[in-house]
């Protein structure tokens, strides 16, 4: 169900009373503050002193709009100030915000009674200008208004989006894809579009074209945004219809990005609608011309936020940010989004043979089961296959030659590299593979002890040989020890007897 299309009341409307001597009319001079846009019409009534304002209006719901430029008078206090009242019971102010901006909600008040209420919001102000914009209000369904302007939403369902549009949040929807088109049947005389400029998707300008009851299409321009700009900017009119005879009109309009490159997309907000009636959004016109016949695309309601979306929370009051966006659009997308038709009224035997055609719930089930023992059992194979082949080969075992970094390691799991020296002891030293036999040392002869052999890798350097002193002794007896090197190794010779 679409929601209520609002009227739209600006602040030049002869129906706003205005009282006390300090009202005045400002024409733009707001319109470049802040990241929520220009005034609306480029209009808004201001005044420094105590003053009043009232609208009467017949609906269930109002909100008031204006420019939010306070000053700090001390921690609790700003300048100016205000207080709401919908049939002299207040409604309150929303809170005090410290930037400047346009299109800020000042206060509101939903859920009325069906009926005729006022609005009345009394300014306090010590010399800093309160700003009014516009006033905004659910209507009564039964009253009608001429020359009403028509706030209608992006998810009103008299906006027919084909597959390439996404949703943009809960808020607005977009697209990125070239040749991507929007359809939308109203009764007014006019039609202006609102959309808002990503900063998290190209900043490149763009453009687009819109026609009207099958006319020669009119192209407009998306600005983009500089290259150094961060912050989204919201509240953007894209084009505004020449007026047209008021009555039932067809209005398409097509996205054609850039000539080369990527560009800024084009987004949708909401609209304005200048009526000459007011009809129930839920009884939407039939449409007077569709799409230009060289587009295959299916134009269909909004779609819902999915996660194809990209994710954008509803504007907070008093956050001191516009919500950024979380994630791209797709432009690939090729499903189509249809409307779902309305059932019509069928016999009991229709309904009998709905409810025996339906599906059958045991094979489902059974079918369902089977395939979680199948899954099962494969998961047990390949657990047990896995395991058998950990007991083949133990965990942290290496290869010959591979360095393993694991830890707790017993000195089997490496094969310990020997040295060339015969005499030496094996060693647990991790080394990598030993070195090819071409380069290897050669086992060193006695004689060659002595020099010095640079070391490789791998390699250990052999403890030296001890010399050797032959001691040849004149004759038997008690043997004195003699200081020797230690590492000299003493034979001892016996003595040389000769025969007499």
């Amino acid at each position: 169900m679409s929601p209520p299309r609002n009227v739209v009341i600006d602040d030049t409307d002869s129906r706003i009373r205005y009282s006390g001597q300090g009202w005045f009319q400002d024409q733009g001079n707001q319109d470049n503050i802040g990241n929520y846009g220009p005034t609306y019409k480029r209009t808004s009534h201001g005044t420094k002193g105590n003053d009043i304002l009232s609208l009467t209006f017949q609906g269930t719901s109002i909100r008031v709009f204006g420019t939010t430029k306070l000053s700090r008078i001390n921690e609790t206090h700003w300048d100016p100030s205000w207080e709401c009242f919908v049939d002299q019971i207040s409604i309150g102010a929303t809170k005090p915000f410290a930037y400047p901006e346009n299109n800020w909600i000042l206060c509101q008040k939903s859920a009325l009674n069906d009926g005729q209420h006022e609005i009345t919001v009394k300014v306090t102000s010590a010399g800093t200008t309160f700003w009014l914009d516009y006033l905004v209000f659910t209507p009564s369904p039964q009253v009608s208004y001429d020359e009403a302007v028509l706030l209608v939403e992006n998810d009103d369902t008299s906006v027919m989006y084909d597959s390439s549009w996404v949703a943009l949040g809960a808020n607005a929807n977009m697209t990125t894809k070239k040749g991507s088109q929007v359809k939308f049947d109203f009764i007014g005389k006019s039609v202006t579009w609102v959309g808002f400029i990503p900063t998290e998707l190209s900043h490149n300008p763009g453009f687009g074209s819109y026609s009207v009851d099958g006319g020669a299409p009119v192209t407009f321009k998306l600005n983009g945004l500089p290259p150094i700009k961060t912050a989204t900017v919201y509240n953007q009119v894209f084009f505004t219809t020449p007026d047209l005879t008021p009555g039932l009109h067809s209005l398409v309009v097509t996205y054609n990005g850039a000539d080369e490159g990527a560009a800024t997309p084009l987004t949708l907000d909401y609209l304005y609608v200048t009526n000459t009636s007011l009809p129930s959004s839920s009884s939407s016109p039939s449409p007077s011309q569709s799409p230009s016949a060289g587009s295959a695309s299916t134009l269909s309601p909004r779609p819902s936020p999915s996660s194809g979306t990209i994710s954008q929370g509803a504007q907070e009051q008093g956050s001191g940010s516009p919500v950024s966006l979380s994630n791209s659009p797709s432009a690939g997308l090729t499903s189509s989004l249809s409307p779902t038709p309305p059932p019509s009224s069928g016999t009991n035997s229709q309904e009998a043979q709905e409810q025996d055609s339906g599906p059958p719930v045991g094979a489902i089930v059974g079918g369902v089961v089977g395939g979680l023992a199948l899954i099962a059992l494969l998961l047990f194979l390949l657990w047990w296959r896995r395991r058998q082949q950990h007991r083949a080969n133990p965990v942290g075992s290496s290869a010959p030659g591979l360095l393993s970094f694991g830890t707790n390691r017993t000195r089997e799991e490496v094969t310990p590299f020997m040295s060339m020296h015969p005499s030496a002891q094996p060693k647990s030293y991790m080394y990598a593979d030993p070195l090819p036999q071409s380069i290897r040392a050669p086992v060193p002869s006695v004689s060659a002890v002595a020099q010095t052999h640079p070391m490789r890798k791998g390699q250990e350097v052999g403890a030296p040989q001890p010399s050797v002193t032959s001691v040849l002794h004149q004759n038997s007896g008690i043997r004195l020890p003699q200081r020797r090197p230690q590492d000299t190794v003493v034979e001892d010779v016996p003595p040389l007897y000769t025969i007499t």
